[in-house]
């Protein structure tokens, strides 16, 4: 008579397990390990205007928020609803990456018609260093133009050099196994140039 419990419970677990996340959803179980990242900055638009970017964390929605092309465009402009031609003319439009779900993007570009992205968030080791929340980001295609898959995994934490803050992205090198490469973000600072960095 104690089986039916269980049976019911295992059942409700794998439907959980198994099924593809809903707006609002999300286990979230790396969620405490993301690091609270706050960043504002700018890009120059046409004829040299301020486009603001920005880079946020929201712990209710369990998700980060970006706003501006040149953050966008390292994320490859996650949004389901609106393809890329569209999005890069928006300059007011705010992409949202949650935490622990994959999300499949249609209709992106010509080349790049599928791209699913997934986040999550885990504590980075650093050399010579105590170890800091990381946010790692994952998109995965098939490139139509090269004929090949593709994926792209960055990871972004908190950084912090002499009385300057901003973010620090790293590049994942699938060859070596290892984040090798990357490129640094200061608050309040043209994103466009953002510093260059090999390990």
């Amino acid at each position: 008579m104690r089986q039916r419990p269980l049976i019911a419970s295992l059942l409700i677990l794998a439907r959980v397990g198994i099924a593809p996340a809903q707006g609002g959803e999300s286990s979230a179980v790396t969620a405490p390990l993301c690091p609270n990242i706050n960043f504002t900055g700018y890009s120059l638009g046409s004829e040299k205007v301020q486009v603001s970017e920005g880079m946020w964390w929201d712990a209710e929605k369990q998700s980060y928020f970006i706003q501006g092309p040149e953050l966008a465009r390292r994320f490859l402009y996650p949004d389901a609803k609106r393809p890329l031609s569209e999005l890069k003319s928006d300059l007011t439009h705010i992409y949202q990456i949650p935490i622990e779900k994959k999300v499949t993007l249609v209709n992106q570009d010509v080349c790049r018609p599928t791209v699913e992205i997934s986040a999550e968030c885990q504590i980075a080791a650093i050399p010579g260093a105590l170890s800091q929340p990381a946010l790692i980001f994952t998109a995965v295609y098939y490139d139509h133009c090269e004929q090949k898959p593709v994926q792209v995994v960055l990871r972004i934490e908190k950084l912090n050099v002499g009385t300057r803050t901003g973010m620090q992205f790293s590049f994942y090198n699938s060859f070596r196994n290892v984040y090798d490469s990357g490129m640094d973000v200061f608050e309040g600072e043209n994103v466009f140039n953002m510093g260059y960095r090999l390990k």
